[in-house]
C-alpha cells in the first residue's frame, strides 16, 4: 500500500460521546482500509471527560485493525510541534479534517498547510458547523476565524467535502464558488438482514430520542408537542447531558407532562447500543434544529424503523417512501399530527413501515457506491476554478529519511471495539 491517508478527529473509538464525527471516521476507516493505509490522529479521551479510555496506549501508533493505525494523544502530546512531528512521520498523501473550528485537529493542520510546513494534500469537511443554526453559537470567535482563514486564502490550498447539497451551498457561501468542493454522501453503517419488529398497538407508542441533550437537538420541543395528545406515549430520551442548564430544562418539562406521557432519560450509552435500543422501539424522533447528515436518522433505517424528524436534514420525502416524516422545524400540528398517526398505526401497517425503512437503509448502504467517490475527493483533482493546490499528493518529507517511519506502528491488536 503505498498511500496512507491520515484522518485528524477530535474523539474516536471507544469514545461516544460525541456521536456522528466519530460514527463516520470509523465507517470511512473501514471502507479504506482495503485500498490505504488509514492513520487516525486523535485524542485520548471522551468528550468533556478529564480521564483518558481504558486500555489504550496512549503518544504512539497502535494497530487498531489491519491497516488501520491510531495515536491517542494526551494533552501534553496536542501541542503544535507534535502534530507537526507525526504528520512528518507518516508522510501521508492527503490529510482528512474533521472540523471547522477545532484547534488541534483543524486550525494546526491548516496553518501548517498554509506556512508550506506539509505538502499533502487537505481535505475539510466542516460537518455542518458552516450551518446558520451553527454558526449563531460562539458566533464572535468562529467569524474570526473565518475572516482570517479567507484573509489568508487558506480555502485555496484546500479541498472541502460536503455531505450534503445544502453543506456545499454553505461551504460557497462562505468561502466563494471558486474553492473546490466534492459532495460525498458519509458512509451508512450495515444495515439488518431482515425485518424485527415489536409489538404495535394502536393508541400507543413508543419513541426514543437519540442525541445530545443541547438546544441545537431541540429535543424540549417535542416535549411541549407530546402534552397536546391524547395517545399512550413512552419517550426514551438518550445522549449525554451536554448542556447542564437546557437538561434539566427538559427535565422541568418532561415532569409537567399528563400521566399518557412517561419520559424515561436513560442517559449516554456507547455506540454499539444504540441499535439495539432503537429496535425496542417504534419510531426515532429528532426535532433537530440541522444536520448535515443525521447519523442517528440512518441508524433508524438501518434497525427498520421509521423516523420523525425535521426537514432541516438531507433525509426527505419521507412519507412517500413510508418510512417516516420530515417536517417543518417548530410546526406543532404537524409535528402533533405524525405522533397522532403514527400511535395509530396497526401491527400490520408498523411492520410495512419497518420493512421499508430497512429497504431503503439496503439501497444506499452498499460499499462499492462510495469508494470511486471517496477516491475522487483523496486523490483526483476537481474541476479547479483558476486556483492551484500546492502540491496536493506530494508528501513534504521522504519518509525513509525519518525516524519515526510508519512501519514502526505497533502491531498490538487493540481490542475495544470488536
Amino acid at each position: 500500500m503505498n498511500k496512507t491517508i491520515l484522518i485528524m478527529v477530535d474523539w474516536f473509538y471507544p469514545g461516544y460521546k460525541a456521536g456522528g464525527p466519530i460514527t463516520a471516521c470509523y465507517n470511512l476507516a473501514m471502507l479504506l482500509k482495503d485500498n490505504y493505509r488509514v492513520c487516525i490522529f486523535t485524542s485520548d479521551r471522551d468528550l468533556n471527560d478529564n480521564h483518558p479510555y481504558m486500555g489504550i496506549s496512549p503518544d504512539t501508533w497502535v494497530k487498531w485493525k489491519e491497516n488501520v493505525f491510531v495515536y491517542y494523544a494526551t494533552p501534553p502530546r496536542l501541542g503544535w510541534a507534535n502534530i507537526s512531528r507525526q504528520i512528518r512521520a507518516i508522510a501521508p498523501s492527503c490529510i482528512y479534517l474533521n472540523s471547522m473550528f477545532s484547534y488541534y485537529f483543524t486550525i494546526c493542520p491548516l496553518l501548517l498547510k498554509m506556512m508550506r510546513s506539509i505538502g499533502s494534500r487537505v481535505v475539510l469537511s466542516p460537518r455542518g458547523m458552516l450551518r446558520d443554526t451553527a454558526l449563531a453559537s460562539k458566533s464572535f470567535k468562529k467569524n474570526l476565524f473565518l475572516s482570517i482563514m479567507k484573509f489568508f486564502h487558506i480555502q485555496d490550498l484546500i479541498y472541502f467535502h460536503a455531505t450534503d447539497a445544502e453543506e456545499q451551498k454553505d461551504i460557497r457561501r462562505t468561502f466563494g464558488e471558486r474553492v473546490d468542493v466534492v459532495q460525498v454522501m458519509d458512509i451508512p453503517p450495515v444495515p439488518e438482514k431482515a425485518v424485527i419488529t415489536i409489538p404495535k398497538q394502536p393508541g400507543a407508542l413508543k419513541l426514543i430520542f437519540v442525541g445530545r441533550i443541547h438546544p441545537i437537538k431541540n429535543l424540549h420541543f417535542i416535549l411541549q408537542v407530546l402534552r397536546r395528545t391524547e395517545r399512550e406515549v413512552a419517550l426514551t430520551v438518550i445522549g449525554p447531558a451536554e448542556n447542564e442548564e437546557y437538561f434539566h430544562f427538559c427535565k422541568g418539562l418532561a415532569e409537567e407532562l399528563p400521566s399518557n406521557i412517561l419520559v424515561h432519560f436513560e442517559g449516554e450509552i456507547p455506540h454499539p447500543g444504540i441499535r439495539n435500543r432503537i429496535l425496542q422501539h417504534h419510531f426515532l424522533i429528532l426535532p433537530t434544529l440541522g444536520e448535515n447528515y443525521g447519523h442517528v436518522i440512518i441508524e433508524s433505517f438501518c434497525a427498520g424503523r421509521p423516523v420523525i424528524i425535521t426537514n432541516r436534514t438531507p433525509w426527505q420525502q419521507l412519507s412517500s417512501k413510508r418510512i417516516g416524516w420530515d417536517l417543518p422545524l417548530n410546526d406543532e400540528e404537524q409535528f402533533l399530527r405524525a405522533i397522532d398517526r403514527a400511535a395509530g398505526m396497526q401491527h400490520d401497517e408498523f411492520t410495512w413501515w419497518c420493512a421499508c425503512s430497512l429497504a431503503y437503509a439496503h439501497s444506499i448502504s452498499n460499499p462499492s457506491n462510495y469508494r470511486d467517490k471517496y477516491a475522487s475527493l483523496f486523490e483526483s483533482r476537481p474541476s479547479v476554478k483558476g486556483f492551484r493546490k500546492m502540491q496536493p499528493n506530494k508528501p513534504d518529507t521522504d519518509p525513509k529519511k525519518d525516524g519515526r517511519l510508519i512501519g514502526t506502528l505497533h502491531e498490538r491488536q487493540e481490542t475495544t471495539i470488536q
